[in-house]
């Protein structure tokens, strides 16, 4: 039996878990939860953090239970973010999996820095994204049965939502600088210092003053010869606090260098090779691990001029 939502604040993951069928083949619809902020961590069982770091709001959660007990559940999850990027950046953050057509609302214009898809399955999961919501249908017992019936409830949950609002920063990055070619599916959206330690760990303290009011990507290149190389890219809503973030860097990292200043590059050598960093204005710039140091300079050069 399902429960009628009248939380006027709590009606944009409502009004699409809503949208679903009581019944599905063999499986029937059980009652509807709103988890907010305050129960989230306690639904997450105490890994609610990615999500918050991604400007959670509220999420719509419900059940499937089958009428057959050699039949899994399936569990339905709609997360409403604060934008569509960071609904999208909670899909950045694993591109792998089949891609699936869900959304039939119009795609808006997808960076070709990213992949193009906006749905992906694996092993009785799909992860999808559209407007401000990021979707989660799952179930713990793989078949044919059911991943047919878990691409119907995306398709029910995502019709007409427009596929747009992708972080501007995805523009930023090139495709190609020298000899190194971008890897669309190592391109990652974020804006927490725990994200990015998992994604790539600079150090236990949040030395680059990342917030929810930043914006990240953190992206790999591939060379001909295939050496792969990090590259980060910061936008803070001020300059000064870009100045700051890289200087905290800086003094982390490589003690010894000077004083950050902007527009000015900096080369050093550690134990995975050459890092390059640099200020530009709002934004700082940071790659990793080039075995010479000529290939770091390209990076640096390129991403001022697409800044101008």
């Amino acid at each position: 039996m399902s429960v009628m939502l009248k939380n006027p604040v709590l009606s944009g993951a409502s009004a699409l878990i809503e949208k679903l069928p009581q019944c599905i083949a063999l499986w029937q619809r059980d009652t509807l939860e709103i988890i907010d902020e305050s129960k989230l961590f306690e639904y997450m069982d105490g890994s609610g953090e990615l999500y918050l770091a991604y400007r959670f709001d509220h999420a719509q959660v419900t059940e499937y239970i089958p009428a057959v007990e050699s039949l899994p559940p399936i569990s339905v999850q709609v997360y409403k973010m604060q934008l569509g990027q960071d609904a999208f950046g909670l899909l950045s953050l694993d591109w792998d999996g089949e891609p699936m057509k869900i959304a039939d609302g119009s795609p808006g214009i997808t960076p070709n820095t990213i992949p193009s898809h906006h749905a992906l399955y694996g092993a009785g999961l799909l992860r999808a994204w559209a407007g401000q919501f990021y979707f989660r249908i799952m179930t713990y017992q793989e078949s044919a049965l059911a991943k047919a019936q878990i691409c119907s409830l995306a398709r029910i949950l995502m019709k007409g939502l427009v596929i747009r609002d992708y972080p501007d920063l995805l523009n930023t990055l090139p495709l190609k600088v020298g000899a190194f070619y971008l890897l669309k599916y190592r391109v990652h959206f974020f804006r927490s210092y725990l994200v990015l330690n998992s994604l790539y760990y600079l150090a236990q303290e949040n030395i680059l003053h990342l917030d929810r009011d930043c914006q990240a990507v953190l992206a790999f290149y591939r060379s001909e010869s295939s050496e792969t190389v990090p590259l980060l890219i910061i936008q803070y809503p001020q300059s000064n606090r870009a100045h700051g973030a890289l200087a905290s860097f800086l003094q982390t990292w490589f003690p010894d260098q000077p004083k950050a200043s902007e527009n000015q590059n900096f080369f050093t050598k550690t134990f995975e090779g050459w890092t390059g960093c640099m200020q530009d204005a709002d934004r700082c710039y940071i790659t990793f691990e080039h075995s010479h140091p000529d290939s770091v300079q390209p990076f640096l050069q390129h991403l001022r001029r697409r800044h101008v």
